[in-house]
């Protein structure tokens, strides 16, 4: 064919692609453009194929996709080949656009589901994303039964968010969730389960390495975090749980947190692994929460107190005194403040219990 786009048949000349009348039947088939060899980088390898020109039929824009049919030199197409290419293209245009279709929701859905399983503020798996992993994870094939839960709570994180603020609280978290990931490895998951709790699951590690990681979660979270012009102080308790044989994950998590609220009630801002001593716990909590009801009628609550000293030179003197609650339980031995009133509260008697300090107090104050 000729470079000015004439047909090599002796037919009307052909309209350059980028004009209104690219088409072949332009008001019908707006996406069909027919060119000739005049098109530099289609030309070499049209004549190696004997094409004069080719026909494109566009299926879309985005992406970019087009049928090319090439016309023998010394031929041209006849109307009922470009009938038949526009039943093609349709065709392939419809597929097409099922096939994107079916490829923007499956990325919606994929989006969707990382969204549901991931942490909105920390970008950490979430609780959802926990039990799937734990559900998902062969204990006996991944880790050789070696697997553990870490349960971490975090101490003194109410305070920060009272004194400085919920941005603090927030910013707080997500350093929180950074020093947490740098300690494990890429086959252990650390998940956010809501709040200031925290979770990790470790593969693969035997006690010693177990006792290793959970001491570094402690030291980690407690050096103090720079927010602003201020500092934040928190520590952290971690309950630690090995995976058993016969033990199924939802007993592994519970034992985990059954030690971390151990730690909590000693002092905080250390770490336990659960032993056969903790399943009593509950019992026990049961048991106080019903005896302290008679408690201060069978004469079984206790005040010590703690003398405060002056300072000042000269002799020693005491100027006050604290007063510190204890209840002699028959069973259990001598129980401290934390839980006397842990189980006032349950019992709802902490009221009874208060006022019987209060009383108590002044009448050994008086006497003194």
């Amino acid at each position: 064919g000729g470079r000015g786009g004439g047909s090599p048949s002796g037919g009307p000349p052909l309209p350059a692609p980028t004009t209104a009348a690219g088409g072949v039947r332009g008001t019908r088939l707006p996406s069909r453009a027919e060119v000739d060899d005049a098109d530099s980088h289609a030309a070499p390898a049209l004549r190696r194929l004997g094409l004069a020109r080719v026909i494109v039929l566009r299926l879309s824009t985005s992406p970019l996709a087009a049928l090319r049919v090439g016309v023998a030199s010394g031929r041209r197409a006849s109307s009922e080949q470009l009938e038949a290419l526009d039943l093609l293209v349709g065709q392939a245009r419809v597929a097409l656009q099922n096939e994107l279709l079916v490829a923007e929701l499956r990325s919606t859905r994929q989006a969707l589901e990382k969204q549901a399983l991931t942490d909105s503020l920390t970008g950490l798996p979430n609780r959802a994303a926990f039990h799937r992993h734990l559900g998902e994870r062969n204990t006996d094939e991944h880790d050789g039964g070696r697997g553990a839960v870490l349960f971490c709570d975090l101490d003194g994180f109410k305070a920060v968010n009272d004194e400085m603020g919920h941005d603090a609280g927030d910013a707080l978290l997500v350093e929180v969730s950074r020093r947490l990931t740098g300690l494990v490895s890429e086959d252990d998951l650390v998940a956010r389960l809501g709040g200031d709790e925290f979770v990790v699951v470790a593969a693969g590690r035997d006690a010693g390495q177990l006792d290793h990681l959970a001491s570094e979660i402690v030291q980690a979270v407690g050096v103090p975090v720079p927010i602003g012009d201020s500092v934040a102080v928190v520590g952290t308790s971690v309950g630690v749980a090995e995976a058993e044989p016969g033990l199924d994950d939802d007993e592994v998590v519970r034992r985990a947190d059954a030690a971390m609220y151990a730690v909590k009630s000693t002092g905080k801002r250390s770490w336990r692994r659960f032993d056969d001593s903790l399943e009593a716990a509950p019992r026990r909590s049961v048991q106080l929460r019903s005896d302290i009801l008679a408690a201060i009628r069978r004469d079984e609550l206790r005040l010590e107190y703690q003398p405060v000293v002056s300072a000042r030179p000269g002799p020693l003197r005491i100027v006050l005194a604290e007063a510190l609650l204890r209840w002699q339980h028959p069973d259990f031995g001598r129980i401290g403040p934390h839980d006397t009133l842990a189980a006032a509260i349950d019992a709802g008697n902490r009221d009874e219990v208060e006022e019987w300090v209060l009383r108590k107090a002044c009448t050994d104050a008086a006497r003194w």
